[in-house]
């Protein structure tokens, strides 16, 4: 049987996904930071976004690939995937996926991606410090995000027709899946001990992600729902970036956004 969880009940499955992380962390000494909308959670609300349904955090590449040879000690609740040990995980990221839970999202619904509730793990990478080259970087990064895009058919609202020519795409490329991300992962790897840091596979442009090192820094601490977690050392450098200089203000309600329903089986 399933049942619909509130966006309370699925921000305490995440919240506890975080604790077990966050430990996990500290006792491996490894660095991460809470990025994107859970650290302006953490900054505005001391907590999550009131409207949100997801959580995510960042580690530098040598840290990330730190805690993926030290996965197999997670704790066994939780399945951590990514595209090294998983056919059909999403992108060049890792999820921390929660079990029995099911997000009801029809962009996805009829591909072959796991459809759990997840908690996500991003790689900071180094990337050039010359702006000419950054963006030489950036453009090649964007092309091999777009072909990966054309393997996984998501529906965004499209018609029967485009569908099926997704779909016919898809057939096509779908025995490269592998090949292009790797290739996407060795792009994302090119730098290292450069002056600035960017989250590559993120939702958000290169630009607005291509910040001087020293924002993320030394992971400093920050109230959330009662815990305390790693973040930026310079978040209102981050947070503006990324958000504009406004980011403390609540927008207004039609730009918040919606996320899924979200199931349980029980």
């Amino acid at each position: 049987m399933k049942r619909l969880l509130s966006t309370e009940e699925v921000q305490n499955l995440l919240l506890n996904v975080m604790i077990v992380y966050d430990k996990f962390c500290r006792e491996n000494n490894l660095k991460y930071y809470l990025i994107g909308g859970s650290l302006l959670g953490a900054v505005r609300h001391n907590g999550f976004i009131p409207w949100d349904d997801d959580m995510d955090v960042g580690m530098i590449r040598d840290d990330y690939e730190m805690f993926l040879k030290k996965i197999d000690s997670f704790p066994s609740q939780y399945e951590i995937k990514n595209y090294r040990n998983s056919k059909n995980c999403d992108y060049v990221i890792t999820r921390i996926y929660i079990n029995n839970t099911y997000i009801d999202n029809p962009i996805v619904k009829n591909n072959k991606l796991d459809h759990r509730l997840y908690f996500d793990v991003f790689p900071l990478d180094y990337v050039p410090d010359d702006l000419t080259i950054a963006t030489k970087h950036s453009k090649h990064i964007l092309s091999l995000k777009r072909l990966l895009a054309y393997v996984d058919v998501k529906n965004n609202g499209n018609n029967k027709l485009i569908l099926i020519v997704k779909g016919l795409l898809a057939s096509v490329l779908r025995i490269f899946r592998n090949s292009i991300i790797r290739s996407l992962e060795h792009e994302m790897m090119k730098y290292c001990d450069t002056n600035h840091i960017c989250s590559l596979a993120s939702q958000y442009s290169y630009k607005k992600q291509y910040f001087a090192s020293d924002i993320y820094g030394i992971p400093i601490e920050y109230l959330f729902c009662g815990y305390h977690f790693l973040g930026p050392e310079k978040p209102e450098n981050y947070l503006s970036q990324l958000y504009g200089s406004d980011f403390m203000l609540l927008p207004p309600l039609e730009k918040r956004r919606k996320g899924w329903d979200i199931y349980i089986s029980e």
